[in-house]
């Protein structure tokens, strides 16, 4: 729970001027072969090509976070990331000279507001109001975000972290020059307009992290962890008492110190020609002005009290955590220390952490390191079991596991294993593109350059046994942090919607939105895919079929074996699949086999599905056949292990428990109940009572069963399909008749016949949980793209009606959507389905706005356009990468497509008309009942009113969710 926490809430979703690596040795080391290069201005540009697809990432990161918030404006490095979206002097604005004096005035309001008696705040609430209405003659939402998805950019987003803040998309790499033109311009001269609507947006962001179980421990523990440092004293997201009282005076001065060219860094990855773009960087972001260099403060960072302790009661169960205080990614001895960590925890969970959990002898256990500048904690998450075990026992089986490390509990072999199991994660991260990118960014704040980042590859390279040791023993002693939650609830703290008007947007666009959309453009270069020439099939023998393509990058490869039956057939798969990734073979009995995996560098992992169950090896090429004796051991001769099923009742248990603490889990656990009744994967999953009755035997009968259907081999790797063949059929054994594999499974929804409400209550949701559903028709080829359009128009960006009108226009909620959707059946019924998390207060308000936009959907033919050219230019970053290649072919055939669908929708997407979205959303979405399914307190959405928008269903939690 609190490891889940860190991870989701540390993120709120060179100098020397010279293209060459610092040292030849370094050349050789840097996998990505990146060109750094420090512009005149001082602004940092790093490039890393990949030509495997026509797509590049690019992010601009800023060398600042929540650290650098002033103490008494908290949040402040956040607020700022969501108003770099809101345009410049040129962007965003049909007319800046007028508008320049309305928003100078609305910063004389807010500073005013900041120390005017409580008597004067709300008449000076009414004039920001007034002043902010007028602003709207002029201020134009989203254009930004309209440019960069005309241009074919996706995932237009942006994070902030304690040190970081990273403005970051995807975009086609013929639009290269218009993406480095926007991303100039959206820092030169930013105009923080919108101010209190974004405001509210921040506010909908902070009451979704307020509702997040265990929220208040994990702040609670950051301020025990860094007593009077920013890490501790800062949140994120911001204070509630700060966010009451922003100021745009101080946020500009936030912006001028730290944005600066040289705290500032480009990256780029992909498919990009380094030769002819750096020109391009140089004349759009070389005219950036340089600014003195923002000396972040530096505080001395104590080291813990010999088993100081820290108390909480916050969360459902008991949790404890034991944190050190370690080194951060700069220091000569972090490739150690994450040697270290792979002891205590990997991929096979065979470390010594992992097997307190796989043994049972803690609920569950979770090794989650704080990964921050200034220093690093590494921290162990865990629950004690739930009768038998005092947190005093918990802490001692958690300490005894890192006495292991620092003893040298691990011999040679072990240590060889370590770290060719880190130098094949690493690998595996270069395949990506956005891990590229990331990686340079991070490397940028946090390890002082791309240099830096090839000491550490150095340094990981030759780190000895010894030195995992040594730092073991220096590092993981006795000053340490201990932290013990008993269950209790803290109270929530909760905002209140403000009284501001809704945007209401002059219709028209800034000049440069013109210039921009007039600017000659490449035509698009899609890469298509051949199925029969990009993957090989052989059939190795009755029921045993092989999919194989090559992987260009490295000599990892992937394999998995899709058996064809499952959950629908089987339910008990579900469980099988927990079972299985945790037994050992009768050769190789429980732990014995993760470790024979964890010296082979090689993951194995289990799912199942619907109608699919499906075993993955993934590792080094050269351990291919190795792990493949080992799987033919797990398939012919499991172990039966009673200590395994055992803890996953526990684990289910937990589990359920904190899930329904979750509002925005129960949501999603209502959206399924109403749309799919009694076939939601929320009934059909075991729960506690289900998984308590299970016996291990039962479990292996139906491994058993699973190995007499038919199988699809997939495999991604050098090695040609012929070889790979022969290693399969030399190492593992099929059923010699199977049965032929089950049809692929998609269940129909339900549609109630008239508008319905479906209410569960929640008096402690700070938001409510809203969704909404439309049942239409199914939607035959020649409509896909009419569907396409529609969905994105009606709410596929932050340019769709859903997300201007709620959260732009009105600033009802943080995140709010719709789309779309076909299901992998094409005779299946297509749906909408819209979501919107939002403050209690405002349930009513989106409620009146989601109904209008699904009942009465505005014709706005101005945007067509924009919609025509966000499909179109899309495509071009839609190819699948290697490793996604056969499960793209098996989504395009379970949907009918023989081939690449993309050779018919573009030219269908050039030819759509505004009349062809309409005349969509009129067969499959006007005039029909809708599903609107509601979490939140009764309040604040009071059923009575509820009443007036269609039938009123009142459920229970419990109804939700199988025993």
């Amino acid at each position: 729970m609190l490891a889940s926490l860190l991870a989701l809430l540390l993120v709120a979703a060179d100098t020397p001027p010279t293209s060459a690596p610092a040292t030849a040795s370094a050349a050789t080391l840097d996998p990505l072969s990146v060109r750094s290069r420090v512009l005149a201005n001082g602004l940092t540009v790093m490039l890393s090509v990949n030509r495997e697809r026509p797509e590049v990432f690019g992010a601009v990161v800023v060398r600042t976070g929540a650290r650098n918030d002033p103490a008494d404006e908290t949040g402040m490095a956040h607020y700022l990331e969501h108003m770099l979206f809101k345009g410049t002097t040129r962007l965003g604005t049909t007319d800046w000279a007028k508008e320049a004096p309305l928003q100078a005035r609305l910063e004389a309001l807010y500073e005013r507001k900041r120390s005017a008696p409580a008597a004067e705040q709300a008449a000076i609430d009414r004039e920001i109001a007034a002043t902010v209405k007028q602003t709207y003659a002029y201020a134009v939402p989203n254009e930004l975000d309209q440019l960069l998805g005309e241009l074919g950019g996706s995932g237009i987003n942006a994070f902030t972290t304690y040190d970081e803040t990273v403005y970051h998309n995807t975009f086609p790499a013929s639009q290269i020059d218009a993406w480095l033109a926007l991303y100039a311009e959206r820092f030169r001269d930013p105009v923080f307009r919108l101010f209190p609507t974004e405001l509210e947006a921040v506010y909908e962001e902070k009451n979704r992290a307020i509702d997040v179980t265990g929220y208040e421990l994990f702040r609670g523990f950051m301020r025990g962890a860094f007593p009077g440092h920013p890490y501790g004293r800062n949140d994120i997201l911001g204070e509630v008492e700060h966010l009451r009282r922003p100021s745009l005076q101080v946020m500009k001065a936030y912006f001028t110190r730290y944005y600066v060219p040289g705290n500032m860094a480009l990256v780029l990855a992909g498919d990009i020609d380094v030769d002819q773009v750096m020109p391009r960087i140089e004349a759009e972001f070389g005219g950036w002005k340089p600014g003195p260099d923002p000396a972040p403060t530096q505080y001395e960072v104590a080291p813990f009290a010999a088993d100081q302790r820290l108390r909480a009661r916050a969360t459902p169960v008991r949790v404890g955590a034991i944190a050190y205080r370690t080194v951060p990614e700069s220091h000569p001895d972090y490739a150690a220390l994450l040697l270290a960590r792979r002891l205590l925890t990997n991929e096979q969970r065979s470390g010594f952490i992992d097997r307190l959990s796989d043994e049972g002898k803690l609920l569950y256990a979770m090794y989650v390191p704080a990964e921050l500048v200034d220093t690093n904690l590494d921290v162990v998450a865990y629950l004690p079991r739930l009768i038998s075990q005092t947190f005093r026992g918990a802490e001692r089986l958690v300490s005894e596991q890192f006495r292991r490390v620092r003893a040298g509990e691990f011999d040679d072999r072990s240590f060889l294993a370590l770290k060719q199991g880190l130098l094949a994660a690493e690998t595996a991260r270069w395949e990506n593109n956005r891990e590229r990118a990331l990686a340079m960014a991070h490397a940028f704040v946090a390890r002082g350059g791309w240099g830096g980042q090839l000491q550490y590859f150095q340094r990981l390279r030759a780190v000895t046994r010894d030195d995992v040791q040594r730092v073991a023993g220096e590092y993981f002693g006795e000053r340490r942090l201990i932290l013990r939650s008993r269950a209790g609830y803290p109270k929530k703290t909760r905002l209140h919607k403000p009284s501001y008007p809704a945007v209401t947007p002059s219709g028209g666009h800034s000049q440069y939105f013109a210039e921009q959309r007039a600017r000659p453009r490449p035509p698009p270069r899609v890469e298509f895919v051949d199925p029969d020439a990009a993957v090989q099939s052989l059939q190795l023998r009755e029921g045993v079929t092989l999919r194989a393509n090559p992987n260009p990058f490295n000599d990892l490869y992937h394999l998995e074996l899709r058996f064809g039956v499952g959950t629908e057939q089987l339910r008990e798969l579900d469980l099988l699949a927990q079972y299985l990734a945790r037994i050992g073979s009768q050769r190789f009995p429980g732990e014995q086999l993760r470790r024979r995996l964890f010296e082979l560098s090689t993951t194995l992992t289990v799912t199942a599905e619907l109608d699919r169950f499906v075993v993955r090896l993934q590792g080094p090429q050269q351990h291919m056949e190795a792990a493949l004796d080992l799987l033919a051991d797990l398939m012919s001769a499991p172990q039966q292990e009673r200590r395994p099923l055992r803890q996953i009742r526990r684990e289910t248990w937990a589990f359920r428990r904190y899930e329904r603490k979750n509002p925005p889990s129960v949501g999603m656990a209502l959206r399924d109940h109403v749309l799919y009744g009694d076939k939601s994967p929320y009934h059909q999953k075991y729960g506690p009572r289900g998984a308590r009755h299970t016996r291990a035997r039962p479990l292996l009968a139906a491994w058993d069963e699973v190995q007499r259907y038919a199988v699809e081999v997939g495999y991604v790797g050098r090695e040609p399909a012929a070889a790979v063949a022969g290693a399969i059929d030399r190492r593992l054994r099929f059923a010699a008749a199977p049965k032929p594999a089950v049809a692929h499974v998609v269940y129909p929804r339900h549609s109630p016949a008239q508008t319905t409400i479906y209410f569960v209550p929640r008096r402690d949701a700070v938001q409510t949980q809203l969704w909404f559903a439309v049942e239409g028709e199914p939607v035959p080829e020649d409509q896909q793209a009419a569907a396409d359009a529609f969905g994105e128009y009606f709410g596929g960006s932050m340019a769709g009606l859903v997300f201007q009108e709620v959260r732009e226009f009105r600033a009802l909620a943080y995140a709010a959507s719709a789309r779309f959707v076909r299901d992998e059946a094409p005779e299946q019924r297509g749906h909408l389905l819209g979501h919107v998390g939002c403050q209690a207060d405002k349930t009513f308000d989106v409620l009146d706005v989601m109904v209008d936009l699904i009942t009465h959907m505005p014709e706005r033919d101005d945007r067509l356009e924009l919609v025509r050219s966000t499909l179109v230019r899309g495509q071009e970053t839609e190819s699948p990468s290697f490793r996604e290649l056969q499960d793209k072919l098996r989504d395009w055939r379970l949907l009918g497509y023989s081939q690449d669908p993309r050779r018919a929708l573009l030219p269908a997407y050039a030819a759509l008309d505004f009349a062809d979205i309409v005349a969509f959303y009129r067969r499959h979405v006007a005039g029909r009942p809708l599903a609107i399914m509601i979490v939140g307190d009764p309040r604040k959405a009071d059923p009575e009113r509820l009443r007036k928008y269609g039938k009123l269903v009142h459920l229970r939690e419990g109804q939700l969710y199988s025993p």
